[in-house]
């Protein structure tokens, strides 16, 4: 019987305990809750913060670049077009992939054998491109791309024919064959020049008589 008694002695025991720590300790409650409360009013600000800043945060350019391969044959007006053509492409799917988008920055490069040479550049605004759509109103073109990549022989045509002007000048040098008649003047002052040794051959008779008159 005295085994028994002694748990149930003990079980008041540990409720007094436990009501004593409670009572002696009451100030523990309100600073719970006032930290709480603090810490919900701080996360519901930034939470309402961050919804109100992250779309301007978050806009940004899409940059894209693309490598073409010329084609064998293929001239540079048709490698253009094909630039054009992925330069479009990229920029609309970009727009409409994410609306966060407000620029596009494109990069066309064209590769002939080992040479990758930069064609066209694409830099347009949301708003700019859905007033005009069209890649050539907004693109930048590269001149000298065409030298550097070596295709479309049409200026070696052009360069090889330009000396076929250059004969059309030269009758116009060897039209001026007047000075020919000038040569016959030249000729009638040399059969001038007898006519002028006639009269010396007539004084000299007419001075030999003059000696034997002036004897008589």
């Amino acid at each position: 019987m005295q085994n028994l008694q002694t748990p149930l002695l003990e079980v008041p025991m540990l409720m007094r305990s436990f009501l004593t720590s409670r009572l002696l300790h009451p100030a523990k409650r309100p600073l719970i809750s006032t930290s709480l409360s603090v810490l919900l009013s701080l996360t519901g600000s930034w939470l309402i913060a961050s919804t109100i800043v992250s779309p301007s945060a978050q806009a940004y350019t899409a940059d894209v670049s693309f490598a073409l391969d010329v084609q064998p044959d293929e001239s540079y007006d048709t490698l253009l077009r094909r630039a054009e053509a992925v330069a479009r492409a990229a920029a609309q799917r970009s727009f409409d992939r994410d609306i966060l988008v407000t620029d596009v920055a494109v990069a066309v490069s064209a590769q002939n054998r080992a040479t990758i040479v930069p064609v066209l550049s694409l830099n347009v605004s949301r708003s700019q491109w859905q007033s005009r759509p069209d890649p050539q109103v907004w693109a930048t073109y590269y001149r000298t791309a065409q030298a550097l990549l070596k295709i479309n022989p049409v200026p070696l045509a052009t360069a090889a024919s330009a000396p076929t002007v250059a004969p059309s000048t030269q009758p116009r040098r060897s039209r001026p064959v007047a000075p020919r008649p000038t040569t016959k003047p030249a000729s009638s002052r040399t059969t001038a020049t007898p006519s002028v040794s006639r009269p010396r051959r007539g004084i000299l008779p007419e001075r030999i008589p003059t000696p034997a008159r002036i004897g008589k």
